[in-house]
Parts: structure tokens; C-alpha cells; sequence
């Protein structure tokens, strides 16, 4: 019963967002001690963030999301990245520079390839946030060790992110380190898109 009544967490968070209650559930099943409570929560991040709006969602839940990437298991920390994609630029972004870029900088080496994919993704997305120095010194560095990683799928959503950042930021943003990470690429004997 505990199961079904988080998987709607989401929606009575939209009935009532402001509800201490329910920021208090939300906590707690985020630190439920059973990897299915926090998968639930993780799976529907992006929903309880648009429920709960920018001000709570930043506020009261966006640290212990952060510390969620970390979770021991994968299919958690999968699900969890990959909504964050969806609802990054709906958090406050002095919180995201607080708590959720610092747990990117520190997991993105994982050795789980599909939870790098999202990392990748959502780095890209908070560059669009990012003034375009924070974009160079911060994350730049961090995607061009991403698009080194063994897995063809990383390198994929790094360019697809790239791609698009380059469409706001221009050219400008291609600095000798990314240009050699795309020669790099080019060579890769393994590397077919």
C-alpha cells in the first residue's frame, strides 16, 4: 500500500503544494532505507517538482534529490537522473549550483553507462541555466571527459548536448580542449553514428 500511495505522491502534491505534510513524505520516502520507496520517488521527480513548484521543490527537496544520485542502487540513481533532464530548468538555479552540480561533479565517472547518459544530459541542461564562463570553467572540462568514456552512448547524448549549447552559446564555447575531444572522436575506429 505504501508503494501505490507514493507512485501518486506527485498528484496530491499538485492539490496541495504547500502542504508541510507532504513536503515531510517526500523527504522521508527519499531516505526510505527500501530501494523501492526511493525508486518511486525517483521515477516521478519531474512531476513531484512541477507539483510542488520552484520555491519547495528548490528549497526543501532539491538536496536530498542531489544526495539520491548517490544511491547504492542503480536502477535509483537511472531514474533519477534521467527526470531531472526533464525538470532542471523548473529548480531555482543558486540551489542547483548548491547541491545538485557538486553530486554531477563528484558521480559523473560512474560506472554505470545509462545513469553517465543522464548525467550528461543534464549537465547540458543546466548549461542553458549558466552564464557562459560558468559553462567554459565548469562544466566544458567535465563533458570532454565524458565524451573519453568507453561507452558510445555517453558520447552520444555529450554531442547531442554540445549540439544544441552551441546553438545558444555560438562557437565561441569551443575551446582547444572540446575541438581535440571532437578530433578524438572523428578517429575512433569504434566511433559510427
Amino acid at each position: 500500500m505504501k508503494l501505490i500511495t507514493l507512485d501518486h505522491l506527485h498528484d496530491i502534491a499538485e492539490i496541495a503544494p504547500n502542504s508541510e505534510v507532504l513536503i515531510s513524505i517526500t523527504q522521508n520516502a527519499i531516505k526510505d532505507p527500501s530501494w523501492k520507496v526511493r525508486l518511486s520517488i525517483a521515477k516521478q521527480t519531474d512531476k513531484l517538482v512541477c507539483s510542488f513548484g520552484k520555491l519547495i521543490a528548490s528549497h526543501h527537496l532539491l538536496d536530498d534529490l542531489s544526495q539520491l544520485l548517490r544511491d547504492p542502487e542503480g536502477e535509483v540513481k537511472r531514474e533519477l537522473v534521467h527526470a531531472f533532464t526533464k525538470c532542471i530548468r523548473s529548480l531555482d538555479l543558486v540551489k542547483i549550483k548548491e547541491f545538485l552540480l557538486p553530486v554531477f561533479k563528484d558521480t559523473y565517472k560512474d560506472d554505470y553507462a545509462n545513469f553517465k547518459e543522464g548525467v550528461a544530459e543534464s549537465i547540458c541542461e543546466i548549461a542553458f541555466l549558466l552564464d557562459e564562463h560558468d559553462v567554459t570553467d565548469e562544466l566544458i572540462p567535465i563533458l570532454v571527459e565524458l565524451m573519453k568514456d568507453k561507452s558510445s552512448g555517453v558520447k552520444i547524448k555529450v554531442v547531442e548536448g554540445l549540439v544544441k549549447l552551441s546553438k545558444v552559446i555560438g562557437p565561441k564555447m569551443f575551446n582547444k580542449e572540446l575541438i581535440d575531444s571532437f578530433n578524438n572522436l572523428l578517429k575512433e575506429e569504434a566511433w559510427r553514428v
